[in-house]
């Protein structure tokens, strides 16, 4: 099992466009978010990604 896959695609964790080498990740988050799963069913307003939460 890839764990990485898993997350993104059961909507746990954003892909980190600088370091996703597998480009299926996106195609995988997408999904997640028209599904509304996990994170991606918070409001929008509630959704801060850990890159931007950092530099906080």
């Amino acid at each position: 099992m890839n764990i990485n896959r898993y997350m993104v695609e059961s909507g746990s964790c954003w892909v980190y466009p600088l370091y996703a080498k597998d480009q299926d990740l996106f195609k995988l988050q997408s999904e997640a978010q028209t599904a509304e799963r996990r994170l991606w069913r918070l409001p929008e307003n509630g959704r801060v990604p850990p890159w931007e939460w950092r530099r906080r």
